[in-house]
């Protein structure tokens, strides 16, 4: 049996992950640790423990997940006891037990009040017509210093007539706009604060956006820094911190962005913590535009008020920022040039995902692959965020165009992502980034018939699956559960498998099992869908006519949901489903032809705008067929938050 050991951290280190596997209890020999837990809006800090305090003990208890993300302050010293010896202490020890579930009851006591305080003061504003309110009106943020003028004052000089509020924005609800509230730190290294006041003045010119100076900066690796970011964030009612240095050489300001954005952020060309935008110091007004649109393109949009306003301001921006992010700028090395290449690319994918327009496409592409030929090679998870990146802007586009060449180019970016992780030390992303392979070569294959995709696909869930538990990521369990299920059904059809397509009943009904309709209906009546198309085929291959029964109640099943949503297009797609089983239903067993397997690759992620009147079986609705929460027949918009 393993004995316990003692393991040292430095200040801002994490000790442990939420959601990862609990495999040890700590106790703190020395030094503190604070504990964060996600929240609906962000990390919630829990607690501060320090020496003799016990860490990690209810997931080593109950054989669960970590239920708190551990991050140390200062040096550390810490007693690892592995799992089987903490739990044969605690049953050959009644003295032990009971201090444990004292010291627990204290924290959980602790937690309790923490909770129902935050959620208290951070409970969201109803959404308004105009911005959200990431300042309160009783504590408005203090005036930044003297603008200074620049690009950025004359051009939204000219864009104010253009662009006004009222175009930007919802005609319902509070006719009174709030502004998006930025929080800019010192910067390291900036003695005389000259940076950071050119940066707030910069910031200031941008309309609808109120600007506060911190007197503080978050500490520790860019993650770590991210979520001490986002807990001040949320105490300040704000949407984007900014927090940087200047470099060593004296020569650059590198500024990083921390929001509320989940790590998970679907987003094509989402500003990460990781994300760096350098600038000259003492930049010129070239620059401006280029933080200006990073700044915009940090803000996660939460509510219809804000995605109406970054639709509207954030893609003249980048058009504008394109010289300065795309040209070579004196003085940069070359690592330095590719990080500025990374991010103008990451920008112009952000702005085709809010405007849907193609031609943003090929400008990602392009500066994305630059910054990738430059970066320094042991760059390790800057090569991993531009894959990623590369990858998810391909894939939204291929998927709205139908186009098996992005979307072969998108799995081959997910390839090298993935090739750039260790499961071990970012297992989240590694089967986040499995998932979306998977979906991307189920869609190569649904396009041209390659059933190598398929198989790569399949192995892509299974992977993925590996990582997301029920039990530690249940939403990630179940959309990794439905898109295995939609991908068997593919393969059981082309095999004519009764027994393949079972396999892909069983993941939809285990899907089906978090997807409530209660918690989410829209997803839920897409596994029902998806449900019914394979009982549908099962029924066909294997002439049994009470699976097209069932396979028809699934189908009136998610019919109902999309109808009480007013999800119109989903609807048709349902009922088209169901008319398929109904008519078979009514016909004797000879006059069932199978369905050709051409027509299941066909039907893989339908597109909604697909013409259904020539398929032979029912539809199935993959993921990126799902509207926003009311959807409101938005064609390519993307939804809120």
């Amino acid at each position: 049996m393993a004995s316990a050991t003692t393991q040292d951290y430095s200040h801002g280190e994490v000790i442990c992950r939420e959601g990862e596997e609990s495999t040890s209890a700590f106790v703190i020999l020395d030094g503190q640790v604070d504990l964060f837990k996600d929240g609906a809006v962000g990390p919630v800090r829990l607690a501060t423990l320090g020496k003799g305090d016990l860490l990690g003990e209810v997931g080593t208890l109950d054989n669960g997940p970590r239920s708190a993300t551990a991050v140390a302050v200062g040096d550390v010293r810490l007693k690892v006891i592995p799992r089987e010896v903490f739990l044969k202490q605690i049953q050959n020890d009644p003295d032990t037990a009971l201090k444990i579930m004292a010291r627990m009851a204290r924290r959980l006591r602790h937690t309790s009040d923490l909770l129902v305080t935050r959620q208290t003061a951070a409970a969201p504003a109803p959404p308004t017509v105009g911005l959200p309110v990431p300042v309160a009106a009783e504590a408005p943020l203090p005036a930044a210093a003297p603008r200074r003028a620049g690009l950025l004052a004359r051009l939204f000089g000219r864009r104010r007539a253009a662009l006004p509020y009222a175009s930007a924005a919802p005609s319902t609800g509070d006719a009174t706009p709030r502004p998006l509230g930025f929080l800019v730190c010192p910067f390291a290294g900036d003695a005389d604060d000259l940076e950071r006041q050119a940066v707030l003045a910069v910031l200031e010119t941008l309309p609808g956006v109120r600007v506060a100076p911190l007197d503080k900066a978050p500490e520790g690796e860019p993650r770590v820094a991210a979520l001490t970011a986002r807990q001040w964030l949320i105490e300040r009612k704000a949407e984007v911190l900014i927090w940087g240095a200047v470099d060593d050489s004296g020569r650059l300001l590198q500024l990083r962005f921390a929001s509320g954005a989940p790590w998970d952020d679907a987003r094509p060309g989402a500003i990460a913590p990781l994300t760096v935008l350098n600038l000259p110091l003492g930049f010129e007004a070239a620059w401006e535009t280029l933080l200006a649109a990073t700044a915009l393109a940090a803000v996660a949009p939460r509510t219809e008020a804000q995605l109406a306003f970054l639709q509207a301001r954030l893609p003249p921006l980048v058009e504008e920022a394109r010289a300065v992010g795309t040209e070579v700028a004196p003085g940069f090395s070359s690592h330095e040039q590719a990080q500025v290449y990374g991010l103008w690319g990451s920008l112009a994918g952000l702005a085709g995902y809010y405007t849907g327009k193609q031609s943003w496409v090929a400008a990602a592409a392009g500066a994305l692959d630059k910054a990738l030929a430059g970066l320094d090679r042991h760059a390790e998870a800057e090569w991993v965020i531009l894959n990623r990146t590369r990858g998810m802007v391909l894939q939204t586009f291929g998927e709205r165009t139908r186009t098996a060449e992005r979307l072969a180019a998108a799995a081959e970016a997910y390839r090298a992502a993935i090739a750039g992780l260790r499961v071990q030390e970012a297992p989240r992303e590694w089967a986040w980034l499995h998932n979306r392979l998977g979906v991307v070569c189920c869609k190569v294959d649904m396009l041209t018939g390659d059933a190598e995709a398929l198989k790569e696909g399949l192995a892509a869930y299974q992977k993925a699956l590996k990582v997301f538990t029920r039990a530690s990521a249940p939403l990630h369990w179940a959309e990794a559960m439905n898109n295995l299920g939609q991908a068997l059904q593919v393969w059981g059809d082309h095999l004519k498998s009764t027994e393949v397509l079972k396999r892909a009943v069983d993941a939809f009904h285990a899907a089906l099992e978090v997807r409530t309709r209660e918690r989410d209906p829209l997803g839920w009546a897409a596994s029902q869908n998806n449900l019914g198309s394979a009982l549908f085929l099962m029924a066909r291959h294997g002439d049994d006519a009470e699976l097209l029964g069932q396979a028809a109640d699934a189908f009136r099943l998610a019919l109902d949901v999309y109808h009480r949503h007013g999800a119109k297009r989903l609807a048709k797609v349902a009922e088209r489903n169901l008319a398929h089983a109904d008519g078979l239903m009514g016909k004797p067993a000879a006059a069932r032809k199978v369905a050709d397997p051409g027509w299941a690759r066909q039907s893989l992620g339908a597109s909604l705008d697909a013409n259904l009147d020539d398929s032979t079986g029912p539809a199935v609705i993959g993921p990126e067929d799902q509207p926003a929460a009311d959807e409101s027949e938005k064609g390519d918009s993307p939804p809120a938050g």
